[in-house]
Parts: structure tokens; C-alpha cells; sequence
């Protein structure tokens, strides 16, 4: 029996191979759950590079993510469709209370800043961006590197180490300093760089600067 598309895109999508993505179309629970075994079973080698203990995978959230960014895809090619395509056709959006659900997530959503991109190519004030700019606040693991997003709420990934790690890597390669609005995410890239502020000079200079010339004036 030949893949479903949606199964065919995540596995291209996973590999780095070139994507195709057919038109918006209802997916069945079949093909969501084919697509949700390619990314489990990507997932067990994933996880051997990922720093740390990356947290237990989380099926339902893989169920989502793989279809509502396959979706999302669609309509950002298939300009004669809008968002409402999105309404109805994705299975319940998981909770994120728990390091599981956003790493699980992110094994597909890590390509969001790459759709968020297209999206706005084709009309920034499209009501996909929007949608897509939702999920960026809800999902920040994954979306680091996305301009504009705002206040977004990290304590979830934050309290896991490895993805911890893995989020603080993502905003030094991408040199988010929006970031940085959070003390958290601060002083976790300012350990991390430690003394070689070199290493990223635009997040360095956007670190929380020193009390030491307050110190200095005091002490006169």
C-alpha cells in the first residue's frame, strides 16, 4: 500500500530531502497515525544526539504537530485556500504543561521559522501567519529565531536540562536577543557563554550589564 502524502512529506521533511505537499484535503486518523509512526521511529536516533535525557516521547503530540505543519504547508503554497482549511481537520492541539509534549513537538515544529519565513513572503498580514505566529508564542522551543514574536513562556522547556541545552544553543546560532526578555533565558546563555562573549557578540551586548561601575562610584 503507497504512503499517504502527509507520511511522505514528514519523512522528506525529517530526511532534509525536497518536499511536496498536495493541496489542503481532510487527513484520516490512518494517515496521521502512519505519519506519527515515521517521526517516532525518527525519533530514536534523534534522541541520541540530543544533550542530556531527552524527555519520553509523547504520541499525541506527535500526532498534531506532524499534521498541523503538514497542513500549514499546504496553505502556504496554496495561496487560493485560506486558514479556515486549518479549522476541523487537525486532532486536538496537545497540552504543554510537560518538557515531553514540547519536545515531542518540536521534532517536526523545529522547521517553523523556516514556514513562518514563506509565509510572510506571500502577505504578512495572511491569517496563516497569524495562526503561525500563535503556535511560535505557544511552542518556543521551536521557534527561536522568529521575528516579532513577543512575550513568549519558557519555564516549561527551561526546567528540563536537555532542552534547556538545546534552547539556549538555538538562540546563540540565531542570536535572538528577544530571548533575553526573560531573567531565566539570560542568565542560562550568559553561563553558557561564559567568558567567550565573543562567540556571539550581538547576544552578548544585550546581556544584563554588569553593576560593576555602580560599584566602582560607590566606593569613592
Amino acid at each position: 500500500m503507497p504512503a499517504s502524502p502527509l507520511s511522505t512529506f514528514v519523512s522528506a521533511l525529517l530526511d532534509g530531502d525536497p518536499l511536496r505537499v498536495d493541496q489542503p484535503a481532510p487527513l484520516s486518523d490512518s494517515d496521521i497515525d502512519e505519519a506519527a509512526r515515521v517521526v517516532v521511529q525518527f525519533e530514536q536516533g534523534y534522541r541520541l544526539e540530543t544533550p542530556g535525557n531527552a524527555p519520553r516521547i509523547d504520541e499525541p503530540a506527535v500526532r498534531w504537530s506532524a499534521a498541523a505543519f503538514y497542513l500549514a504547508c499546504s496553505l502556504a503554497l496554496h495561496r487560493d485556500f485560506t486558514a479556515d482549511a486549518l479549522e476541523g481537520e487537525l486532532p486536538s492541539e496537545p497540552d504543554r504543561s510537560e518538557p515531553s509534549h514540547h519536545y515531542s513537538v518540536d521534532l517536526v515544529f523545529r522547521f517553523l521559522p523556516a514556514l513562518v519565513k514563506l509565509a510572510n513572503s506571500a502577505a504578512s498580514d495572511d491569517p496563516l501567519v497569524g495562526q503561525l505566529m500563535r503556535w511560535a508564542r505557544e511552542w518556543p522551543l521551536s521557534s527561536v529565531g522568529v521575528p516579532g514574536v513577543g512575550e513568549v513562556d519558557s519555564r516549561v522547556v527551561l526546567g528540563c536540562p536537555a532542552l534547556a541545552s538545546v534552547y539556549v544553543d538555538r538562540v546563540l546560532a540565531t542570536a535572538d536577543v528577544d530571548r533575553l526578555r526573560e531573567d531565566p533565558v539570560r542568565d542560562a546563555v550568559a553561563a553558557a557563554l561564559g567568558d567567550h562573549l565573543e562567540l556571539c557578540p550581538k547576544v552578548a551586548s544585550n546581556l544584563s550589564p554588569t553593576r560593576e561601575p555602580e560599584e566602582a562610584q560607590t566606593s569613592e
